[in-house]
């Protein structure tokens, strides 16, 4: 099969227009060649076509009826040589007739690619016809190569509208079969990278803390973005109180640090404030934010979402082994276990009236219905 004789269902675009040009062909027809031949439109001539192009005149166009000459002139242009060009037109689509298609050349995916494909189909490569058209840096070079103006290392291409592409293109560009200069199908601009949203790092965000950016706004870093930290309110502050006593309690005998509200350094862009953080190293010996802490509890009230998503991926990723989320709203701990790379390998929810014990802080144990009676109230 040669690439002017694909079947007409491979080409979908070639279909299109030629029902649209039969259906010109047709209209034309039943609406030029009476007015061209002084034909008298009246609403009782025995003549359908007579009939229909009275009532059209009659209520669209009344200088139909009177058809002056230059009129006669027109109409008989588009009668004589519009309605039979149609036709071969219609012919020239039906057949693959590629050469009384040139304005169809923009469909370069329906047509001129698939014709290039199938010229091509014995080698076995890519046409350059459609390299050009995909825009890859393969078919940008290969028209770089053929003298064409596209530099693929520093431009990418960009679709012209079929005018043009045709106006632009030599003399001679385009032949019959598969419109080999479809290369000028294509004009280069430059590559404009997305936008990125700014990562902060931990020591632009001291800075900015320090150049007073952040005064009077709790917030905290959460790889490289700055959040700010929900108001607390009663039971939130209930809760912090009352466990700060009970983890205090259970790790002062331990050499164990509780840490309330203070940062850990997570990462190079990373700073959450936990609401307790239990290390295993006494603050006062540290020069830097504990990377990590045993166990981590956050208190979450309309943090929840956070908490138990990017907040729990970072504490993964800084490996602290055990972390807690104490939902206030709903009556439960959330206890993530087994830190990786893709997060926590257990996660399981317990009930208030259920006995919390640490695997990580084994002293640490307690019944937050016990424990958190006036925090829900």
């Amino acid at each position: 099969m040669n690439a002017e004789n694909l079947p007409l269902k491979q080409r979908p675009f070639d279909l299109f227009l030629a029902v649209v040009f039969a259906v010109f062909a047709v209209t034309t027809a039943m609406a030029d060649f009476m007015p061209s031949l002084g034909v008298e439109l009246t609403p009782d001539s025995p003549n359908f076509l007579v009939r229909m192009n009275y009532a059209y005149a009659a209520d669209t166009d009344p200088l139909f009826l009177r058809h002056p000459f230059w009129m006669r002139l027109v109409t008989g242009l588009s009668a004589f040589v519009y309605a039979p060009f149609y036709v071969v037109l219609v012919w020239a689509l039906v057949k693959g007739k590629n050469g009384i298609q040139l304005p169809a050349g923009a469909g370069v995916r329906g047509g001129a690619v698939r014709r290039a494909r199938v010229a091509h189909a014995e080698s076995g490569e890519v046409p350059a016809a459609e390299r050009a058209v995909r825009g890859d840096a393969i078919g940008a070079a290969g028209a770089h190569a053929q003298g064409d103006a596209v530099h693929a290392e520093v431009l990418t291409p960009h679709p012209w509208t079929a005018w043009e592409a045709i106006a632009s293109a030599p003399a001679g560009a385009y032949d019959s079969g598969a419109m080999t200069a479809v290369p000028h199908l294509t004009r280069a601009r430059p590559r404009v990278a997305p936008p990125s949203p700014w990562r902060l790092t931990r020591a632009r965000y001291h800075q900015l803390g320090e150049l007073g950016v952040f005064d009077g706004r709790r917030v905290q870093l959460l790889e490289g973005t700055v959040f700010d930290m929900s108001p607390m309110g009663s039971p939130h502050s209930t809760a912090i109180r009352v466990l700060n006593r009970v983890l205090t309690s259970a790790t002062v005998d331990l050499g164990l640090d509780v840490m309330v509200q203070l940062p850990l350094a997570a990462s190079d862009d990373s700073e959450p404030e936990p609401d307790f953080a239990i290390i295993p190293t006494p603050v006062d010996e540290l020069t830097d934010h504990p990377p990590t802490a045993l166990l981590v509890i956050e208190v979450a009230d309309s943090s929840l979402k956070l908490d138990l998503g990017l907040k729990a991926a970072l504490y993964a990723a800084c490996r602290v082994p055990e972390y807690w989320v104490i939902d206030l709203n709903g009556g439960t701990t959330v206890v993530h276990r087994r830190p990786g790379r893709s997060g926590y390998g257990s996660t399981r929810r317990v009930p208030w009236d259920k006995e919390l014990k640490s695997s990580a802080v084994p002293s640490v144990k307690l019944t937050l219905s016990t424990v958190l009676r006036r925090a829900r109230s």
